[in-house]
């Protein structure tokens, strides 16, 4: 029976991820769309397996590539990486199975995600008349094969490519495969467990203030510690040699060297991580290399047994769905009606209180904290400008980064993470209530953009406001920041938003699809790509011009700040508007797929 709905959901799951595709439309779960996802899924192995092969051919395994010296500091630190590992072939075999391991764990908590969100308990509950706990392992079970297929397609070339290079007999990799995909199928199946459990818990008062106060201590620790880390290449960077048209090359490759040494220093704890041979990526490691440790083996086997257990009779466990949910939000309502005070009775407000009281927004709200991203490059920015002084073009350097970098890294995190939420197409097919009270998309796009700038715009002016202090900036240049910060974070957003405006998907089976979607996944890398590739960079150039001594600070002032400003001001005005004609002529569902 397990086997029947597995194979059942994922066609169904399969086809509704491609419908956008019209001749999709018309193809009967049978053997003619498996054909197709075969083909695709073929491909991609191959491309994967190959790309893969040459590319540690030519950098791994290519004497006179190692022996190479580098300009750029992240080519000589990844040049000085790969030299290392050329000697020591078990540290790529540890890092490759340390990442399966890490995205088990990523795949165990997105298919607790899904299981959560999944309307089918009931369906299964109904027509199978199988009880709770085992419904909940049926899903799960579809969740995690699912996923699976990212392990069989994305990791499995890697893993032969490398077994290819480094010469490992053909039976010996069958069996590490084979093993690896065991115990990914089962390290995600637990996760999935633990993960949903303890979301389960955070109906309870006590769990829910134990989780805010966790989520805090982590982003609070991960701060302090990138601060230590960019305190310890502050002086480093103050020694930067560009800083004129003069340039010593010298002087240039022996500050690289300085660089890629400082950063070896500090990623030294990783390489110890990752050797240790009694952490459970190690047991993989040393079937391949033949390096056994008994005492390794049986330690890792009886941890993984026991967390194995334990998922088991926590599978079991049924909580009292009738049990009242403790209700964290009531402070942010307060500040929900305080904040949308001069919209009035706005539509909107009614619908900000709504996602508030859901279920999702209730177990992801930690986001609203800050991504770990976020208190990274607050505290990495600051530690590299502790030791600097305003007075140098260094300064303006490291700063420039911290205008652009840091605000779309934050814009994204925390639209990624409440997608459910943002996005235009998670109202789903609950987009007719909004037809029917006569609002057209265009309502819809306002409603959830405003949301968006409400519930982010104050920790990124919170975060401008500890950097301006810590830092003892200048006032006006702290001013020009924050506003110009205001203006990226909104050609940002909107930015980010893009991809659900010009391909929605409102026909989803479960919320926690929305990301998967092949045409929105490409706009999304190329909306990415844009950002981190064009706009960023040239945004950036008045900055270069000053460190190499090109304009004056006066004009770098003005260019940097007020000229980008304007410019991202004008992109803002033209993207609303390019939105705004293409939504708002959509009121009825003759014009979106359902």
């Amino acid at each position: 029976m397990v086997q029947t709905w597995i194979k059942w959901k994922l066609v169904m799951r399969w086809k509704n991820q491609w419908n956008y595709l019209k001749f999709l439309k018309y193809i009967p779960s049978g053997n003619k769309l498996w054909i197709i996802a075969f083909g695709i899924s073929l491909f991609n192995f191959g491309a994967i397996f190959f790309s893969t092969y040459f590319l540690f051919k030519v950098s791994l395994f290519n004497k006179n590539f190692l022996d190479s010296e580098f300009n750029g500091i992240i080519l000589n630190l990844i040049g000085k990486m790969l030299l290392y590992a050329s000697s020591n072939y078990s540290i790529l075999w540890s890092l490759t199975f340390c990442i399966i391991l890490i995205f088990s764990f990523v795949t165990g908590i997105s298919s607790s995600k899904w299981q959560l969100h999944s309307i089918d308990k009931e369906w299964l509950l109904t027509n199978l008349k199988i009880s709770p706990a085992k419904a909940k392992v049926y899903l799960y079970l579809e969740s995690t094969v699912w996923y699976s297929k990212d392990f069989l397609l994305s990791y499995v070339p890697v893993l032969l490519a490398l077994g290819l290079l480094t010469e490992i007999y053909w039976l010996q990799m069958v069996l590490v495969i084979t093993l690896t995909f065991v115990l990914f199928i089962f390290t995600s199946l637990a996760t999935s467990v633990f993960h949903n459990r303890y979301w389960t818990l955070q109906k309870h008062k006590h769990n829910f203030l134990f989780r805010v106060m966790f989520a805090l201590s982590i982003r609070l620790t991960v701060g302090f510690l990138s601060f230590g880390c960019g305190k310890t290449l502050s002086s480093w960077m103050s020694d930067f040699p560009i800083t004129s048209n003069d340039l010593d090359l010298v002087v240039y490759q022996n500050w690289i060297n300085d660089g890629t040494n400082a950063l070896m220093n500090l990623l030294s704890p990783v390489g110890i991580f990752l050797e240790n041979p009694y952490l459970p990526h190690n047991l993989l490691a040393m079937l391949v290399s033949g390096n056994i440790k008994p005492l390794a083996i049986l330690s890792i086997s009886g941890t993984f047994l026991a967390f194995l257990l334990a998922a088991y009779f926590l599978s079991k466990y049924e909580s009292d769905a009738n049990k009242q949910k403790y209700y964290p939000f009531i402070l942010v309502e307060k500040g929900l009606t305080v904040l949308t005070k001069p919209l009035g009775k706005h539509y909107s407000n009614v619908l900000f209180y709504h996602h508030i009281r859901t279920d999702y927004f209730f177990h992801r709200f930690p986001v609203l904290l800050g991504s770990l991203p976020f208190w990274l490059q607050l505290g990495l920015f600051s530690g590299l400008l502790s030791d600097i002084s305003p007075k140098e073009n260094i300064f303006f350097l490291i700063l420039s980064f911290y205008l652009m970098f840091f605000v779309f890294f934050y814009v994204d995190s925390v639209y990624t993470n409440l997608q459910g939420v943002f996005s235009l197409d998670s109202e789903g097919k609950k987009i007719l209530i909004h037809f029917m009270a006569k609002k057209n998309l265009w309502d819809v796009f306002k409603y959830k953009f405003r949301f968006f700038i409400i519930l982010t715009f104050p920790l990124m002016l919170l975060g401008d406001v500890i950097f301006i202090s810590f830092n003892q900036m200048d006032i006006r240049i702290g001013i020009l920041t924050i506003l110009m910060h205001a203006v990226a974070y909104l050609l940002f957003s909107l930015l980010v938003f893009l991809p659900s405006v010009v391909s929605p998907h409102f026909n989803f089976i479960n919320i926690e699809q929305l990301d998967e979607y092949p045409d929105k996944k490409t706009l999304q890398d190329m909306v990415k790509f844009i950002i981190l590739g064009c706009v960023i960079p040239c945004s950036m150039l008045p900055t270069a011009l000053l460190i190499t001594d090109m304009i004056s600070f006066t004009s770098f002032i003005f260019f940097q700040w007020m000229g980008v400003s304007l410019m991202f001001l004008l992109t803002v005005m033209s993207i609303i508007l390019w939105i705004r004609k293409k939504l708002i002529k959509i009121s009825g569902i003759d014009s979106i797929y359902l």
